[in-house]
């Protein structure tokens, strides 16, 4: 009895010392919030904090005055590849793409640092333009974030 004690409270051996080593019956903690230790208290794992994709977004235009700026009417150029890697420029590649007639193009990432970079065939007479904007950006997407990016292309005369 002194060892394991009793369930009558009114006994001198209460409270009943032992019983959780006799089962292995979780107990959910009442009155109070367990600290992991107790022996016999149901262990519950924390909540997992749900990732929420962010989103990388742009496009590649032609930039008519070469100044390496969009400005009101220089149109999308379609063609271009547009790829995105994981981390620095020479990560792993997360997605790539090619833009249309509108030149844009939108990625769904998880949150993180990523390196865009676009590549566009500058055969003359076939595609003449030349970059004004560097073909490589690297961004960190925050959790439901969207980043917001452009690359020009300037006309080049063969």
């Amino acid at each position: 009895l002194a060892e394991a004690g009793s369930p009558a409270s009114e006994s001198s051996n209460y409270p009943l010392k032992a019983m959780p080593l006799m089962d292995n019956t979780c107990r959910w903690g009442y009155g109070f919030t367990p600290t992991g230790t107790e022996i016999g208290v149901c262990y519950v794992p924390p909540t997992p904090t749900p990732i929420v994709p962010g989103r990388i977004t742009g496009i590649v235009y032609r930039d008519n005055n070469n100044n390496s700026s969009r400005d009101s009417g220089e149109d999308g150029l379609s063609g271009a590849t547009v790829t995105v890697r994981a981390g620095s420029c020479s990560g792993s590649s997360v997605g790539s793409t090619t833009t249309g007639n509108s030149g844009n193009f939108d990625f769904t990432v998880d949150a993180g640092t990523y390196c865009v970079e676009v590549t566009y065939p500058t055969e003359c007479f076939v595609k003449p333009w030349l970059p004004s904007t560097s073909t490589q950006q690297t961004i960190t997407v925050g959790p439901g974030g969207t980043e917001t990016i452009s690359f020009g292309y300037a006309p080049y005369v063969c």
